[in-house]
């Protein structure tokens, strides 16, 4: 299984902000759980796959952001087989703002996109699935967000297909919390710039 995540990133050559990073993974088999619930062919078995992405997300302004002002973070969790079958197993986000300070875990849901009877069966026997034309589908696109209506997904056919364990450290600085080297330092950057 592969899984990708992006969020705010806002560079040069990204489209409107996002950026894409891949990660590639095995997955491993847990014994049944007794739930009747399994992802494994034909059992009870759960197909797991571990990865682990770290990165580091700075954010610099003047004044404290409103939580809906913090970017978001968008998964999709794609799987190719060993019968080169390539699949989008489900698309995920995460809205950075409004989550605790300090150590804490998250579950993303996920969900695919359903498509017809015709779509699911060649997504089983041959490949290859419906997917999203833009990953900010998944959260609340930017373009409904500035223009303050409301975005429909009535008549949007999905499956749920799982969720995404995170594991998180956050922190935050104010101009109040500034030691005497970091107001320094933050007093050097307005300078040079």
């Amino acid at each position: 299984a592969a899984g990708g995540g992006g969020g705010g990133g806002g560079g040069d050559g990204d489209r409107e902000g996002t950026a894409g990073v891949t990660q590639i993974s095995r997955t491993t088999v847990y014994p049944d759980t007794g739930d009747g619930v399994g992802d494994g062919a034909f059992s009870a078995d759960r197909l797991v796959a571990h990865w682990c992405l770290p990165f580091e997300l700075e954010l610099v302004a003047q004044d404290d952001p409103a939580p809906s002002q913090y970017p978001a973070v968008y998964f999709q969790v794609s799987s190719y087989d060993q019968w080169d079958r390539y699949r989008c197993e489900g698309y995920g986000h995460l809205q950075l703002g409004g989550l605790p300070l300090g150590s804490s875990e998250h579950r993303v849901k996920t969900w695919r996109v359903g498509g017809t009877v015709v779509d699911r069966m060649a997504t089983h026997f041959v490949g290859g699935s419906p997917e999203l034309g833009d990953i900010t589908y998944v959260g609340t696109p930017r373009d409904v967000k500035s223009a303050g209506g409301v975005n429909s997904r009535l008549g949007f056919v999905t499956d749920s297909s799982g969720e995404i364990k995170l594991r998180m450290n956050l922190m935050t600085q104010t101009k109040g919390s500034l030691s005497a080297g970091a107001a320094k330092g933050f007093a050097a950057m307005r300078l040079s710039s």
